[in-house]
């Protein structure tokens, strides 16, 4: 039992992971709960999940931190480039709720568009901040024209944020947990979308 655990074997490397990533999971919660520094701290946590899916390394708390720190500035106002859009959404999808079938068809088409579109969006662009270095308007922009040129990466995107925000909705107490494991989930799947964004431009520039 004692060699199961031992911190060099394969158990042991995957419960520290597991500790670590719960304890970065806690303190991206408070960070969201807190607001301002919720860009930094979900760059900051793709930046992580980045680094444990191609180095198996650097998903521990004082790496989480320090990854917050580097991006925080930016992240921020990323974040806040963010917010503007989603206070919009938000607002529509409270008017929803409120007129229901009142609303007209065109609105409730609109609004079905602009929450997965947000979600992409956003969510190319916090893991692109947490990548590379850029300012925030071009990191947004580039976080856009990525979803639309891999598409079938963004409905992935889209499919494990909804569920998030689904399993938020039913157990919101849990929340936490479920968007950190989606995004670790999706680190693989976004890092092939950069790889080949790479390539592109390597491809035009020769």
């Amino acid at each position: 039992m004692t060699r199961l655990f031992a911190p060099n074997s394969p158990s042991g490397r995957w419960l520290a992971f597991a500790l670590d990533g719960l304890l970065i999971s806690i303190l991206w919660g408070l960070c969201v709960i807190l607001v301002i520094p919720a860009g930094a701290a979900t760059a900051a946590l793709h930046q992580v999940a980045r680094s444990w899916m191609r180095q198996r390394c650097g998903c521990d708390v004082p790496a989480y931190f320090r990854a917050i720190r580097e991006n925080f500035k930016k992240a921020t106002v990323l974040w806040v480039l963010l917010l503007i859009p989603l206070a919009v959404i938000g607002g529509n999808v409270y008017a929803l709720f409120q007129a229901g079938a009142a609303l007209p068809a065109a609105v409730r088409v609109m609004i079905g568009i602009s929450v997965p579109v947000w979600i992409a969006a956003s969510t190319y662009a916090f893991a692109l901040q947490g990548a590379f270095e850029n300012s925030p308007g071009r990191t947004l922009m580039n976080g856009v024209r990525l979803a639309l040129a891999n598409l079938l990466t963004t409905v992935v995107v889209i499919l494990v944020v909804g569920f998030g925000l689904v399993c938020t909705w039913l157990l919101p107490y849990g929340y936490f947990l479920y968007f950190p494991a989606g995004i670790f989930f999706l680190a693989r799947p976004l890092d092939g979308a950069f790889r080949r964004a790479l390539a592109w431009g390597a491809r035009e520039e020769s």
